[in-house]
């Protein structure tokens, strides 16, 4: 029980809050070009298989949180309020993600335009 709180609690925790802070601390960044844009948009998705880890990493951890709420070999509702907790980091993380891909996909959309448009990006 001691493990799985340590490994949810700290290390689960920690990895979900540095994927979160390295997609937030760009949000503001959308590229001023086709070029840039289609950078920032390929280094994000290279984090969706960090994120995508993570998912794994959490269903994983749960399922042996459920087993141990089902052999009784822990605290039912302290062991809820863990899944619960982490539950909601990792959807907070996927909803960011996908939140920055649509950003940066409609502006890679604006700048194509603009580049069709007017024969340079504005």
């Amino acid at each position: 029980k001691q493990w799985y709180q340590r490994r949810v609690r700290d290390d689960m925790n920690n990895q979900i809050k540095i994927l979160l802070t390295e997609i937030e601390s760009s949000v503001n960044e959308l590229g001023e070009d086709v070029g840039s844009t289609e950078a920032l948009l390929a280094t994000h998705r290279e984090l969706r298989e960090a994120v995508e880890g993570e998912r794994e990493e959490v269903d994983q951890a749960i399922e042996i949180g459920r087993r141990l709420i089902e052999e009784e070999n822990c605290d039912t509702e302290e062991m809820e309020e863990e899944i619960s907790a982490v539950l909601g980091k990792v959807e907070q993380l996927e909803s960011a993600w996908s939140e920055r891909e649509e950003a940066l996909t409609s502006q890679l959309e604006l700048r194509a335009c603009d580049l069709d448009e007017h024969g340079y990006a504005l």
